[in-house]
Order: structure tokens, then C-alpha cells, then sequence
């Protein structure tokens, strides 16, 4: 049996930038692959159950965010990774599971990046040039 929590883990953002992000920061696509979308109805129908507007947040919209939104939110964030002298292979990691994600759920020409917040870059770096 599944549980999951939908609270925002990063940043202000949609509901469903949320589920798509924990997918590609913390499950192998082997786990999810063919399966998502149904755990996705299963969220959407638990939230409509609880008083969630079914017309005004229909599944589509639901599956429509889940799609676009995580990517939206990890392209910002993978940049900005880069200031903070991540892992080569934590960032192949987050590269190929995002690359799952856009394999399995990206029917999106473009991304639109919306910043999150303000963040202290590194000042050490930020001086090393």
C-alpha cells in the first residue's frame, strides 16, 4: 500500500510539481514506469472525494500539471545545482531520472522556469573567478 504526503518539499509551486518532483528525485523509473498515471487517478480521486472541485480541477488538468510542472521546477533547479558543487554522479543521477520523466511524460515543446526564491550563492565560488 502507497502512502504519500502532498506538501511542497522545495518551494511554492502547483499541486502536482510536488509528485512529479519526489518521482524523479527519489523513484527508479522501473518503479513508476507504467504506473504513475493510475497512482496519479488514485491521488486526483482521494482529493475530489475530500471536497476538491472535480469541474474546476478535473483529472486532465491533474495529469496535465503532473507533466509539466515537475519538469518546470527541476530544470530551475538542476542549474542551480551546478553553484553548489554537487556530485558528478548524484548529478548524473538527477539527469537521468529527469530524462525519464521527459521520456514517459513530456509532450511539452517548452518549459516555462518560474524562480522559486532568492538563494546565497556560494561566496567562495562566486569569487573564484
Amino acid at each position: 500500500h502507497l502512502k504519500f504526503f502532498d506538501w511542497t518539499e522545495f518551494g511554492p509551486w502547483e499541486p502536482c510539481a510536488d509528485l512529479g518532483q519526489t518521482i524523479i528525485s527519489d523513484v527508479k523509473p522501473s518503479d513508476w514506469v507504467g504506473k504513475d498515471v493510475g497512482i496519479l487517478r488514485e491521488y486526483w480521486e482521494k482529493l475530489t472525494s475530500l471536497g476538491v472541485s472535480a469541474e474546476e480541477f478535473t483529472f486532465e488538468k491533474c495529469l496535465e500539471g503532473y507533466e509539466r510542472a515537475p519538469m518546470e521546477r527541476w530544470v530551475w533547479s538542476f542549474g542551480l545545482m551546478f553553484e553548489f558543487d554537487v556530485p558528478d554522479s548524484l548529478m548524473q543521477y538527477f539527469h537521468d531520472q529527469m530524462k525519464a520523466f521527459m521520456d514517459n511524460h513530456s509532450p511539452h515543446d517548452f518549459y516555462i522556469v518560474k524562480p522559486i526564491g532568492t538563494l546565497m550563492l556560494n561566496p567562495d565560488r562566486a569569487n573564484s573567478d
